[in-house]
């Protein structure tokens, strides 16, 4: 059995355990800085105006301290700018985000040997167990596991398991050493 892993994160920000902002806030005030609004910002994101409004109050909220400056329609009809806070939470934010990524985009290769085996007799000795397995008449495996892992897996007298082990070459044999 082969299998190919990939990490894969969630990153956002937080004040005083509380999540303040995270990719879409990020997406969001990009787009505030590209399009120079609000509303034009959460229509291009496919947000609502009202969305967008309340996800930045209460991002200002949490910080203390203003993301946007807004200034009201008129003549010019208004706008948005970020503040320097959101520039550096952006930068700070994709900076931290390209080193997750870099580690999330490596992959890991592992390859397990898997045997179905019946516990035919189990003894705990201090923190380990010893287990007798039987693979198929007349093969008998014996293998060691922590206490803890049998507890875990609720491995009893008589349970089917799944042996999965790294090993480049697996002999059994019929006979059991005496």
């Amino acid at each position: 059995m082969s299998f190919n892993l990939k990490p894969k994160l969630k990153m956002w920000f937080e004040v005083d355990g509380k999540p303040v902002l995270g990719q879409g806030g990020v997406e969001l005030l990009k787009a505030i800085e590209e399009k120079g609004s609000i509303s034009a910002a959460a229509s291009s994101l496919g947000l609502s105006y009202r969305f967008a409004w309340n996800y930045i109050v209460k991002a200002e909220r949490a910080l203390g301290a203003p993301l946007v400056v807004r200034s009201i329609g008129g003549s010019s009809g208004g706008g948005s700018k970020l503040t320097s806070l959101a520039k550096e939470l952006i930068a700070e934010y994709e900076r931290i985000k390209a080193l997750v990524d870099s580690v999330s985009s490596m992959s890991i290769k592992v390859s397990v040997n898997s045997l179905k085996c019946v516990v035919e007799d189990l003894a705990v000795d201090g923190g380990y167990a010893r287990l007798k397995l039987r693979v198929k008449a007349p093969y008998r495996l014996r293998v060691a596991v922590t206490k803890e892992s049998l507890m875990e897996l609720g491995v009893k007298e008589g349970s089917t398991v799944n042996l999965m082990f790294k090993a480049a070459d697996v002999a059994l044999v019929s006979k059991e050493p005496h």
